[in-house]
């Protein structure tokens, strides 16, 4: 059965462009805002008295790493870049993408819901980047300090608990929000319609077969290549790489084996998403092509996405296998930026076909 486009346009149409903000939301707003610019306003402050090269990581009381003191403005960047990303969200319900399948409840609880999830993101994202920019400072000024690994997990653990907290609040959208009322009622079978009639099974076409052999393949060709050299391996080999590309940590070649498993992860990640259609999520004013077109047209990008990331851990593996045997001395950040360049090359193209729909 083909999706009835007029359909999803029916469930833009309802879906509110605008949606006033509650005085939580404000208040939130607010939090994340304070969290935000907090350590900000304490890096500008102490910028200019920081030496040119800072500690970036101690061991044992020693300085074990040391970069540019404008390092601290890129971290303090990504926690702009994050918490914004994610706040801006709020003031653009169409934004807001989500599986067919989690479209059970009214657009307004959805709305109101996503905005708490977010605002909880939001403040996780700029506190956990703020504790770094505050940890570097410490560094920068000789007093030994570690980012806490208590930090880092109290972090996963928050981002990950409250995400599935959402995601079990929409799924149970059916028994929590029984539709009350004519409007409510014509639009609930609307969100019903969609999701019956988006395809639960949609069969591989040639090019999905061949995308996916091709990432296949590269993931396989590099596990057989880490399985030929990695006894000749040094016990010690290069685990991390500067700015410059040359290599500024070490590690036991084990590490190579974790870095082959994170490969394997991201690309069944990636691809397994595929072969559950009701499971792609396009923001809601993207929902213009007809479901089987969002759906072949996303497999598309996913196996583009899973061919990029199979060749970046490859070169990351087979540059670290030569560095290793003193064949090479580094890796190539032009390599580097060339793999995200093409993946985010091709997300700009595959937003902009849907919005030309």
């Amino acid at each position: 059965m083909r999706y009835d486009n007029n359909r999803g346009a029916a469930v833009i149409a309802e879906w509110p462009k605008r949606l006033p903000l509650t005085v939580l939301d404000k208040i939130c707003i607010v939090l994340t805002l304070a969290v935000m610019l907090a350590p900000l306003v304490h890096l500008a402050i102490s910028y200019a008295a920081l030496p040119a090269e800072i500690a970036t990581d101690y061991s044992a009381g020693a300085v074990v790493e040391t970069e540019a003191k404008w390092f601290l403005w890129i971290i303090a960047g990504a926690d702009v870049l994050c918490s914004l990303s994610v706040l801006v969200c709020t003031f653009f319900p169409r934004a807001i993408n989500l599986p067919p399948l989690l479209l059970k409840r009214p657009a307004a609880q959805i709305i109101r819901g996503t905005r708490l999830y977010l605002y909880v993101t939001s403040i996780a994202c700029a506190a956990f980047f703020g504790y770094m920019v505050e940890v570097f400072l410490r560094c920068a000024n000789g007093k030994p300090t570690t980012i806490s690994g208590w930090a880092v997990f109290a972090f996963v653990v928050l981002i990950f608990v409250s995400m599935a907290i959402y995601f079990l609040w929409l799924w149970r959208g059916d028994a929590a929000s029984a539709p009350k009322g004519k409007e409510q009622g014509h639009e609930a079978r609307q969100r019903a319609e969609v999701m019956r009639e988006w395809p639960v099974r949609l069969p591989f076409s040639l090019l999905d077969k061949v995308l996916f052999g091709v990432s296949a393949l590269i993931v396989l060709l590099t596990l057989v290549r880490l399985a030929m050299v990695y006894d000749s391996l040094p016990e010690i080999i290069p685990s991390h790489y500067g700015m410059n590309g040359m290599v500024d940590a070490t590690d036991e070649k084990s590490s190579l084996l974790i870095l082959a498993g994170v490969d394997v992860l991201c690309w069944a990640l990636v691809v397994v998403f595929n072969f559950f259609p009701q499971t792609i999520n396009v923001p809601v004013f993207l929902m213009k092509r007809s479901g089987e077109e969002i759906v072949r047209g996303t497999r598309v990008l996913m196996h583009g996405i899973a061919i990029i990331c199979a060749g970046l851990f490859w070169y990351l593996i087979e540059t670290t296998v030569q560095v290793a045997v003193g064949v090479a001395v580094g890796i190539s950040n032009v390599v580097m930026f060339g793999f995200i360049g093409v993946l985010i090359l091709a997300c700009l193209v595959y937003f902009f076909w849907l919005w030309r729909a």
